[in-house]
């Protein structure tokens, strides 16, 4: 198929949209992942967190090339059903914009972030246990921190 938003005659809006799908369905996989208790759940919450937010740019970013293909299109009946297939995915979109807030929401007041990251970057680099060992461990903000031999696994 020839469009005017492709290159090397390969169409640019079906390669993108792969991108947004993929993200967005990871991201499901990421939050089941955490609610089943499969893994640290404040990194399973980051994981979703953000591809969701990436899946949401990538899908801005490949309805571009289809807008630039939808102006191109000289029938009116496949013109329709291009308005129609733009509108239907702009409400996809606008679906996931209003589920991230609350994540973005719930996010900020993870105890992840109300100690500045530190335990999750700790637990990434895989040099200790997440936020809920260390406060079974005895760890809590009022203390000032936690002796180096509590974060021993």
């Amino acid at each position: 198929m020839r469009t005017p938003a492709s290159i090397k005659h390969h169409p640019i809006h079906p390669i993108l949209v792969t991108f947004p799908i993929a993200l967005w369905i990871f991201s499901l996989a990421a939050d089941v992942i955490r609610f089943a208790n499969l893994g640290p759940p404040d990194v399973w919450r980051e994981v979703a967190f953000y591809s969701m937010a990436a899946g949401i740019v990538g899908a801005l970013l490949a309805a571009l090339p289809g807008l630039i293909d939808l102006f191109s299109i000289a029938d009116p009946h496949l013109k329709r059903i291009g308005i129609i297939h733009m509108v239907m995915n702009l409400i996809i979109v606008a679906i996931f914009v209003i589920n991230w807030g609350p994540a973005k929401f719930e996010r900020a007041l993870s105890p992840v972030h109300r100690r500045g990251g530190a335990a999750f970057h700790r637990r990434l680099a895989g040099r200790g246990p997440g936020p809920r060992t260390w406060c079974q461990r005895g760890g809590t903000a009022e203390t000032g921190g936690l002796s180096w031999a509590n974060w021993t696994r």
